[in-house]
This record gives structure tokens, sequence and C-alpha cells, in this order.
């Protein structure tokens, strides 16, 4: 069988213990033939979508109790398994969250005023236990009590977050990091694409790529703002979230010269 990871996804592991459970999970659906039997079910019973959903939701949870025991058996700890439900909740946001610095676009040509920025601190706000009923997945809160349930069933955890190499785990996520800016500037969704160049040049400050993607993203919201509605590419002010909210904002705010 074959297993794809999206370059999103990865771009938010903060290690390589967090991809093994992820991996884990779906060597565990295969291992059961999940998506075979769901397909049986689903064409042999005239049912509800909620029936369908908890057939599937019991999918999920065998996948987490049995991935929580591999993770255990590798070495791994157990505290990166409660993580990846982390990087899954919170999956919407950019791939790491850094506080914007008021400076970062001065230079003897150019000067933002400080006052164009806001002092709001906006909330990360997500209900892990949101309505599930008609979801292929139980929400974090119902997979975050499994997991709990099923890691307190086992003793001698590792500590490992790295078993196979810390350098190749950075090197394929930061390369899944610039195509997920690259990504963002062919979908138009360029304050994301700006703010995750941001956290990306405090690693890479003289890198060539990141220099094109910015004079992209730089000419799109020029473009976006004398052509087309400006408020389009934002996020509505309710949903910001975060250190990248207060970066947004401070672009939703700009004047059009």
């Amino acid at each position: 069988g074959m297993i794809f990871f999206s370059t999103g996804l990865i771009a938010q592991f903060a290690n390589e213990a967090q991809l093994a459970y992820v991996l884990a999970h779906e060597i565990i659906h295969y291992k059961h033939n999940h998506v075979i039997e769901s397909f049986k079910f689903e064409s042999n019973n005239k049912r509800s979508i909620e029936q369908l959903s908890q057939y599937s939701k019991e999918h999920e949870f065998e996948a987490d109790r049995e991935a929580v025991l591999m993770c255990h058996d590798a070495g791994y700890s157990k505290d990166e398994v409660y993580g990846t439900l982390d990087v899954l909740m919170f999956s919407h946001l950019p791939f790491d969250e850094l506080k914007f610095d008021n400076q970062y676009y001065n230079t003897d040509l150019f000067f933002v005023p400080e006052g164009i920025f806001t002092k709001k601190e906006y909330a990360i706000d997500f209900d892990a236990n949101h309505n599930d009923s008609l979801s292929t997945h139980p929400n974090i809160e119902k997979r975050r009590n499994e997991v709990d349930k099923t890691i307190l069933k086992h003793t001698n955890w590792g500590t490992a977050t790295f078993l196979v190499s810390e350098s190749k785990f950075n090197e394929i996520r930061n390369i899944c990091r610039f195509e997920t800016v690259r990504n963002r500037i062919i979908r138009g969704e360029i304050p994301y694409a700006l703010y995750e160049i941001y956290v990306l040049e405090k690693e890479f400050p003289t890198s060539e790529s990141l220099k094109a993607f910015k004079a992209h993203a730089w000419y799109d919201l020029a473009r976006v703002r004398a052509n087309s509605n400006w408020k389009s590419v934002f996020p509505k002010e309710k949903e910001l979230e975060g250190a990248s909210g207060q970066f947004f904002h401070f672009l939703m705010n700009l004047k059009a010269d």
C-alpha cells in the first residue's frame, strides 16, 4: 500500500516523533483494511450519515490506539503523541507563530509608522470538542481521551523525538515549508505567504528563493489592492488569531500607495 503525506502537514511537524505517529496511524488503517471495510459498509447498508460517521470514527480510534503502541515500542516520547494532536488541531494556522518585528520593513528607502501596527493581542481559539456527528473523524478532545487511556496502559516509555535523523527530518521539513509558501502564492493566500516568509527568513536570511517569493507576493498584493476586493484576500477580523493575526491586521490597514 501507499501512504501519502501532504507537504503542508510535514511543514507543521515539530519533530520526527510526530511524523512517526501519523505514519503509524495510517499503517494501522492499511493493516486493518479500514478503507475497504468502510466502502463495504456504505455499499451494503442504507445508513444515515450519522451512522456512517460513527462507523468511521471507530476506525480512527482503533488506528490511534495501535499507533500509540507502535510509537511506544519504537522508543518515541509519549509527549509527542499529544503534540501530534496539537499539530492537527492548529493546522489552520501558519506553520510557526513568531511575534512580528515592527521594524522589519524599515530601510533607508521605506518607513512604516509604528502606529499602523495594532497592540491588540488575538487569542488562538479552537473548540477541541466541537460537534463531530457528521464528520469521518472524531474531534480532537475525543481522540485525546482515547489516546490518554492507551498511553496509561503502557509503561517504560522512551524519550526520543528523533530516532532516524534529526538533520534529515529538518531538511525535508524545510523543503516542505518553502513549498508551502510557493503554493500559498499560487492559491492567492498572500498574507499567509508573507508571514511564513518572515518566519523562514529567521533561519534563511539570504535565501534567493524567499526573495523571489516576497517579490511575487508583494506584486500580487499590489495588484489585488488596485483591481480587486482588497478584503477578499484576508481572514475576517473575527478570525484573526495569534501573532500572525497581528501581522494580517497590519497588512489589511495599509493604504493603497
